[in-house]
Formats: structure tokens, C-alpha cells, sequence
């Protein structure tokens, strides 16, 4: 019986390989490796070794150290004529560079690659199972992720279209949107304003992109990401001379509002604006990729759990919060215990009282009786600190709580409509699209 200890066996080195994330082959006692990232190649072989009873120690004889009579000692050994060593920059070993898989029957593993000079470390493959296109035509990738994100996406004017390959995987929902690019194209994107205002967030997974949005520019890796904001236009450039991958996020305006809210007590007062570069290597900005990260785990799990809205949903906001904790904006201060105004007397009472009576039928003189103050003092309390009128208010707080409970009950949404206060189903359904770019039908779909 084989010991599982055995360094020399087999299998155990097999083992290791796979534990690695290293592809390999196994055949008898014969292993072949291979990186195609990189083109490494190993291939050992494990020579069995004899079990016998131990031999008699030989008899000290003084100093130094016995000789081996019988050659070298059994076990790993590469077939190149030397030793195996770890490539990095001192290293003087010669990989022969080799891509193909198929002539080998490897099977690839998702999540490793190797890069010269450096010891192997783990990339993911991000949305494996989500491909949306994969052509030589440009405009087969500028189409698919318009419609993965909106906006408008367009070749960039400042260099001609270039050949090779145009891949895009992703994944839609109604608050945002997530994809994965491999394409050497350079790319405008413009993202709009209204209804469907949205923030977009690049991340690298590897080789780099030269952006710029509006006067700012970065360099785009996987250690500093770009943000940008609704109605900005971004140039992405991708440097030719390194096979660029990058991540691109679509997140959704509202719900940047909903967890600024969530986090402060009430809505930004205006449009919250991001800085343009995000810091992955920081400590807060390590955490917005571990997110990221988690995020893709669970869209290509297999696990009919993760799939769930309720989870998705969980983990987009999760990274939103994350957002607006660790990246610099225009309301940074709220977040982090800065100055910021005090809410009168009169502006908290109407708060409290809007909390407290949503689901009932409540009216502008209602809310200032409850303040004690005129309808026109507290109309202009609202625009001032809150940057929407006491109705506008409440509207939105409605409409965000009906949400909340069509996709956490399986109730009709016009039992749960009413159950909140709504009283004239066609135009709730308006403002419900006006707020959320859907139908409350289309969202009672996905629970």
C-alpha cells in the first residue's frame, strides 16, 4: 500500500499540483505541467522508489560526509537536464514557450496564472459562465455592451479601431449592471443623465489602461481603479503591449442615493460626486475589491442559493457602502463625522412624523400641523437641507419601501400598494418606473 506521506509518490505529487491551481496530467508515473499565461512547461517524473528495511548506519569515520555509492537519491526529478527552479529574476532556467492545451489534454485551471519574475499567484476568470460575445468585429463588442450597460459606448475618436480578438461576459439587474472585457479597442463611454443616471467603475485584472475623464487622468490597473460619475465621459485606452483585461461596474444613481440615505439618516442633498482615481492597494480600497471579488464568486457559483435576488441584492449594497466610505466624494464629510448643519427642530418633528404615518393617507398640512410651522417654512426647510420638496419626500420613501416588500413577499403589489398608502395604482405604477426604470410587475418577476 502506498504511504500517503511519501513525498516520492505519485500521487501526492498530483496532489500538490492541483492544490497549486498548477494544470497537469497524470499518467502512470509521469506528470506534465503547464502555463500558458506565461508558457512555463515542467515535466517530471517520479521514479518509484524501493521499500526495504533500513540499512545499518554507517559507522562514523570522523569529519565530513559519507558518499553516496549508489547515484543520486530517488524521487522528482525534470526531464530538461536540470533541477527545476522557481523562475524569478535570478533565475537561470529556460522555459520553452508553449500555449497549446489541447495537443496535451490539460485541463486549464480558472483561477491561476503565472508571470515571470514573480512567484505564482491567484487571478480569477471572472463571469466564466456569462459570455455575452466573443468576435473580431469591433462592433459586435461596442453593441453588446451598450445594452449591457446604456449609456452610450463608441470608439473612441482619438485612434482608429484596431484588429484581434473582442470578448465580453456580464451580467444585468436593475440597479446595476457588472461585465468583463478582453479587447485591445479604445472606447468612449458616456453615461447619461434623468432617469437612468448611473456611475461606472473600472477595475483592472491585468496588463493596464491609459483613462481619462474629463481634465483627470489615471492609469488603470489592479491596484487603482476609476470612478465616474453620472454625465461624465470617459477615454479608455488599453496599453497595446499587454494583454489588458479589465472590469467595468454600472451602478445605478438611486441606489447610491438609497445607501447614502441608509448611512446619514436622509437623501444627499445634491448628487453625490466621486474623485476619479480609487486607491485599490490602501487598506479601504482593498476592501471595495475584496467586494468585488465576492461579487463575481457568487455569480458564477453554481449554488442555486447565491442565485437569489435577495443575496445579489445584499452584495451589490454592500459594495455601494463600501464605496462611499472608502473612495473621497462631495459628501465625504456626512459620512466620516465632518461639519455638517444641524436639522432644525421644526425638520425633525416633520421626519419623525413621515416615518411614523407612511402608510397612511398624509398630506402637506399634515406634516407642517406635526412641525408646527407654516406649509411654506417647511417647504423650504426640505429644499434646503434635504434638496426636495416634503411630498417628493415622501413619495420616494414610499415608493422605496413597496420595493422592499415586493421582492421580500410573494402579496400582490397592489394589495401591497395599498398597504402603504397608495391610492391610484396607474400613476404609482409611473413613479415607481420614474424611480426604478422598471415596473413594480417586472420587479415581483425576479423574487
Amino acid at each position: 500500500m502506498d504511504d500517503p506521506d511519501d513525498p516520492d509518490d505519485p500521487d501526492r505529487a498530483a496532489r500538490a499540483l492541483h492544490v497549486l491551481h498548477i494544470a497537469h496530467t497524470h499518467d502512470g508515473d509521469r506528470l506534465l505541467a503547464l502555463d500558458d499565461a506565461t508558457g512555463m512547461r515542467a515535466d517530471p517524473a517520479v521514479v518509484p522508489r524501493l521499500r526495504q528495511r533500513p540499512a545499518a548506519p554507517t559507522p562514523y569515520n570522523g569529519p565530513g560526509r559519507a558518499k553516496r555509492t549508489e547515484g543520486p537519491a530517488p524521487g522528482v526529478r525534470a526531464l530538461f537536464g536540470k533541477p527545476p527552479q522557481h523562475p524569478g529574476p535570478r533565475s537561470p532556467v529556460s522555459f520553452p514557450h508553449h500555449t497549446a492545451w489541447q495537443g496535451h489534454g490539460l485541463r486549464r485551471p480558472p483561477w491561476s496564472t503565472m508571470t515571470p519574475g514573480r512567484w505564482p499567484h491567484i487571478v480569477p476568470t471572472p463571469l466564466r459562465n456569462h459570455l455575452i460575445t466573443r468576435s473580431r468585429n469591433p462592433a459586435d463588442l461596442l453593441n453588446a455592451a451598450t445594452r449591457l450597460f446604456g449609456g452610450s459606448i463608441t470608439t473612441s475618436p482619438l485612434d482608429e479601431p484596431c484588429g484581434g480578438d473582442h470578448e465580453l461576459r456580464g451580467v444585468a439587474a436593475p440597479d446595476f449592471a457588472v461585465g468583463y472585457f478582453a479587447s485591445p479597442l479604445d472606447v468612449r463611454v458616456a453615461s447619461t443623465e434623468g432617469r437612468d443616471r448611473a456611475y461606472f467603475v473600472n477595475i483592472g485584472v491585468s496588463g493596464a489602461i491609459s483613462a481619462s475623464c474629463g481634465g483627470l487622468r489615471a492609469t488603470l490597473d489592479e491596484a487603482t481603479a476609476g470612478v465616474a460619475n453620472p454625465g461624465d465621459t470617459q477615454e479608455l485606452r488599453p496599453l497595446r503591449s499587454q494583454r489588458t483585461r479589465f472590469l467595468g461596474l454600472r451602478i445605478a444613481a438611486a441606489l447610491v442615493d438609497r445607501e447614502f440615505a441608509a448611512l446619514t439618516g436622509h437623501p444627499p442633498v445634491s448628487a453625490v460626486r466621486f474623485d476619479f482615481a480609487l486607491d485599490l492597494a490602501e487598506a479601504k480600497g482593498r476592501a471595495v475589491r475584496l467586494l468585488v471579488g465576492s461579487l463575481l464568486e457568487q455569480l458564477d457559483s453554481g449554488d442555486p442559493l447565491f442565485q437569489r435576488e435577495e443575496l445579489r441584492r445584499s452584495q451589490v449594497r454592500c459594495l455601494v457602502t463600501a464605496l462611499l466610505l472608502a473612495q473621497p466624494h462631495s459628501h465625504t464629510g456626512e459620512l466620516h463625522g465632518g461639519p455638517q448643519p444641524g436639522y432644525p427642530r421644526s425638520l425633525r418633528a416633520a421626519l419623525a412624523f413621515i416615518e411614523a404615518n407612511l402608510a397612511e393617507h398624509i398630506g402637506l398640512g399634515d406634516i407642517a400641523d406635526a412641525a408646527g410651522c407654516s406649509p411654506r417654512t417647511l417647504g423650504s426647510a426640505f429644499r434646503d437641507r434635504l434638496g426636495l420638496s416634503p411630498m417628493s419626500y415622501v413619495r420616494n420613501l414610499r415608493l422605496d419601501r413597496i420595493r422592499e416588500d415586493i421582492l421580500a413577499s410573494d402579496d400582490p403589489v397592489g394589495t401591497i400598494a395599498y398597504r402603504w398608502g397608495v391610492s391610484h395604482l396607474g400613476r404609482f405604477a409611473g413613479e415607481y418606473r420614474d424611480r426604478f426604470a422598471e415596473l413594480p410587475s417586472h420587479t415581483a418577476i425576479r423574487r
